[in-house]
């Protein structure tokens, strides 16, 4: 009998233990091949290492229906990557129009953009075609259902220099005359009745008549006095088509292969990772490599083109999931130094409910280096996605720490950068929020000059400053003086005709503090706990997750949940490019794919543990097996 106990238990002992390893996926950190959009060599991650549309926002997925097919695999990663060992793979998607009435088409998405590949059967080409059996890929520019009423004289503005106009309607029936204009110019025209599809077709490569526009007519209302048609459906793709032949090359990556159902590339030379680095792979997709000896790196999109970009999280469909910067792109993340604390976490929720409290953001501060070396650390904090100065440790630019935190407020920083600029006396080096330094005069033996702080061009300061010094202007804040503007001169030259300095560092945070109390509310959440350095946030409401809904969650932060019976959702933030390289956060990216949980490493005692557990199981079945 105790033979047979000691069996028994052996046995579970090592069911156990298995059955433990097996339920963290990716328990050892080494085995990490997919899931974050950044890679860093101290997190142990595989040096084959594979983007999907669950880790990068620049891939194209459609969360509704759980689908997306790009990928970007890196072989052998170190500093240079060997020709080869980046591959890029994508595939189309069927896709249903927005207008139903249109049926299905298919889409791919290609280096961060998404393309038109083909209509299906029974669509607005009956017959169906693939573009890509062709090797050429179009974009698509309008897919929506709206309702709009067209009259006579006034058209229906359409991209790529394309109007619709009514033109004459039939004196009796349902009949109308319809004409398509080009830069102005009529170059079609033909006659329609309620419920049919207009389309208008063009020659794309070696292929003949592919439907470019195409607008559903729902109804014709005539009146005694004014006549218009209804539509609700309009899609049009680009007449300017992308050639996908093997041996075409986009940015550093070749096209290997292409056939109707993927297309593949790689990389056709080798590729360093040079610190500091951003430079284009392909398409709209950079690399960026951090500015340091570890070696830490992402894809991200290109976002000086004006347009919205979407920033998001990981899709999930489990009860619990946590956000961090290292998978969800709206949070702050510090590439040089890999420090990152924001953290968004679902603890759990009923159905399609979250329910009060059950979804928490905090924030922590970490200390951050001006970009000017001379100056020592600050203290910062991401919040909400965005940057925030919380103050100034013992002899950086102040002799001794200033902390916003302590006062309930956040410093939005505006400048911080190490460029020289060399300034002739005369003339202003313009700042943010319309602030100006002005160098005036500099003094007889040249090691001090004489500076202006201008605002809005009128002059609210002047001081004399010397050789190699900092010059700070301060603002009260709880009677302390708290510098918002810091300037580090580096040199001051008199010349023969003209003198200048020369400035190699700046600082600058505004002076709209943000204020931060508990019991503040943002969207859904409030604060619940501030401490001398961290901040908590909670939801103080239940949130529904209802199908296809867009959440405002706090801030910019959002929540988009897809328009399916499986709950399915992700946090994103978006970013409009008004002017190019000037991006503009707005208050409310492209989904991602179905995730996997995130894998937690192993404690290092664990791995010399996890042997011994072993072997006294082994123990317990051997000496079962012999009694």
């Amino acid at each position: 009998m105790i033979g047979l106990r000691n069996f028994i238990i052996g046995f579970m002992f090592i069911v156990l233990i298995v059955s433990t390893i097996m339920a963290e996926p990716g328990f050892d950190a080494r085995t990490y091949e997919s899931g974050n959009r950044i890679w860093d060599e101290d997190m142990d991650l595989s040096d084959t290492y594979t983007w999907t549309p669950q880790s990068f926002s620049g891939f194209y997925y459609n969360p509704d229906t759980d689908e997306g097919k790009e990928t970007l695999t890196i072989k052998n990663i170190n500093r240079s990557i060997d020709n080869g060992d980046i591959e890029y793979v994508t595939g189309p998607i069927v896709k249903e129009f927005e207008c139903n009435s249109f049926g299905n088409y298919s889409v791919i998405g290609f280096m961060a953009e998404r393309y038109f590949t083909g209509y299906e059967e029974n669509s607005i080409m009956n017959d169906g075609i693939s573009l890509m059996d062709e090797k050429i890929l179009s974009r698509v520019l309008i897919d929506d259902d709206e309702s709009r009423m067209i009259k006579s004289g006034i058209p229906l503005v359409l991209e790529e220099g394309y109007e619709f106009h009514v033109t004459e309607y039939a004196k009796s029936g349902d009949d109308v005359i319809v004409a398509l204009f080009k830069d102005e110019e009529k170059i079609y025209e033909t006659i329609l009745s309620e419920g049919i599809t207009f389309t208008y077709k063009k020659d794309m490569g070696s292929t003949k008549d592919i439907p470019i526009i195409a607008l559903h007519i729902n109804t014709v209302n005539r009146g005694m006095e004014i006549s218009s048609i209804s539509i609700d459906g309009i899609f049009q793709i680009s007449e300017d088509y992308i050639n996908v032949k093997e041996g075409d090359e986009f940015g550093l990556m070749e096209i290997e292969t292409v056939d109707s159902d993927k297309i593949t590339m790689v990389n056709s030379n080798d590729v360093l990772l040079e610190k500091g680095k951003t430079f284009n792979l392909m398409g709209k997709i950079n690399i960026k490599v951090g500015n340091c000896d570890t070696l830490r790196f992402a894809p991200i999109v290109d976002t000086s083109e004006p347009g919205t970009y979407e920033l998001r999280g990981t899709v999930t469909d489990g009860v619990k999931y946590t956000w961090t910067p290292l998978n969800f792109e709206g949070l702050l993340y510090d590439m040089d130094c890999g420090e990152c604390t924001e953290t968004l976490k679902l603890d759990g929720r009923d159905g399609r409910t979250i329910r009060c409290g059950f979804l928490s953001y905090t924030t922590s501060q970490i200390n951050m280096s001006f970009e000017y070396s001379g100056w020592d650390d600050y203290e910062s904090i991401g919040f909400m996605g965005e940057k925030y100065f919380t103050g100034y440790i013992d002899n950086s630019i102040e002799t001794k720490g200033v902390s916003l935190m302590n006062k309930g407020r956040l410093g939005k920083i505006l400048i911080d950068e190490d460029e020289k600029h060399t300034i002739y006396i005369g003339n202003s080096l313009p700042l943010a929020d319309g602030y100006s330094f002005r160098f005036d005069e500099i003094s007889q033996d040249g090691d001090s000059i004489m500076v202006g702080l201008l605002r809005d061009g009128e002059e609210i300061k002047s001081d004399i400053i010397n050789n190699e010094s900092t010059y700070t202007y301060t603002k009260k804040i709880d009677d302390e003086d708290v510098p918002i503007i810091a300037i580090h001169i580096d040199k001051i030259f008199r010349g023969m005709g003209t003198d200048s300095i020369s400035v190699n560092g700046i600082f600058q945070i505004s002076e709209d503090f943000k204020k931060v109390e508990e019991g503040d509310t943002y969207g859904k959440m409030e604060i619940n706990s501030i401490t001398e350095n961290q901040i908590r946030i909670t939801n103080d409401e239940s949130i529904n997750l209802s199908k296809g809904d867009t959440i405002n969650i706090m801030g910019d932060i959002k929540i988009k949940v897809a328009d399916s019976d499986i709950v399915r959702f992700y946090p994103f933030q978006e970013i409009e490019v008004v002017v190019e390289g000037l991006p503009t956060q707005i208050p409310t990216q492209i989904p991602t794919q179905m995730p996997t949980s995130e894998p937690t490493p192993i404690p290092e005692f664990n791995i010399i543990l996890l042997p011994v557990m072993v072997i006294i199981g082994l123990m317990f079945l051997l000496s079962g097996k012999k009694d």
